[in-house]
């Protein structure tokens, strides 16, 4: 006989080999199943945790995720770039980065629909939100291009995003609602009014 797969004498047998046996299965159940995902590929890694030599297992997709072998080195990972990124926090309001006239104009906007709003006070476990509304314990965090785009050389869009979902942990913590406006153009007052309009609808507010 000759094998169905590949093509090799066979005795008596309708495959040559298991191998074969099992594609042909798995071309049965592509037939059967023609939607079914195929089994992603698994690669090791190393825990993200720089302290550890463990190896982990994992499904091959994204390769700049974090991933750790327990959830203590999970926690001991977020303990020391936690502190790092506040001291980082820090810095920047010590060098007095410039608010850009669109954060500044939706603040305005605020202060005249609401009583008690505050900018860029640090009161979330030594981080900041651009806009504070203490009526409704909104944080909002107008967000630049800097926060998704590469901008300068040591400029680390991942250490970025790292620090801002720590804010939005320690934001939620304080008991406030996080909200995050995308700014990525220069100074245009329809897109802060529109901004503003649609921050109101989101919370329901009557204006």
């Amino acid at each position: 006989m000759i094998c169905e797969i590949c093509g090799t004498e066979t005795e008596n047998k309708q495959f040559c080999s298991r191998k074969c046996a099992g594609l042909s299965r798995s071309m049965e159940n592509n037939k059967l199943y023609p939607n079914k995902k195929p089994k992603r590929e698994r690669v090791s890694t190393k825990c993200s945790w720089e302290n550890c030599e463990n190896i982990i297992e994992r499904v091959k997709d994204n390769e700049e995720k974090l991933r750790f072998c327990s959830n203590s080195c999970h926690i001991k990972w977020q303990n020391k770039h936690q502190n790092l990124c506040q001291r980082g926090g820090r810095a920047t309001r010590d060098l007095e980065i410039r608010r850009s006239k669109n954060e500044i104009a939706f603040a305005d906007l605020c202060k005249k629909f609401f009583k008690n709003v505050r900018t860029n006070e640090a009161i979330f476990n030594g981080w900041d939100a651009d806009v504070i509304i203490d009526d409704l314990k909104i944080a909002v965090l107008w967000n630049g291009v800097w926060h998704y785009q590469k901008i300068t050389r040591n400029h680390s869009v991942k250490q970025t995003k790292q620090r801002d979902c720590l804010k939005i942990i320690e934001i939620e913590k304080m008991g406030y609602i996080p909200y995050v406006i995308k700014d990525m153009g220069k100074f245009d007052i329809n897109f802060v009014e529109n901004q503003f309009d649609e921050f109101i609808k989101k919370f329901e507010l009557i204006y």
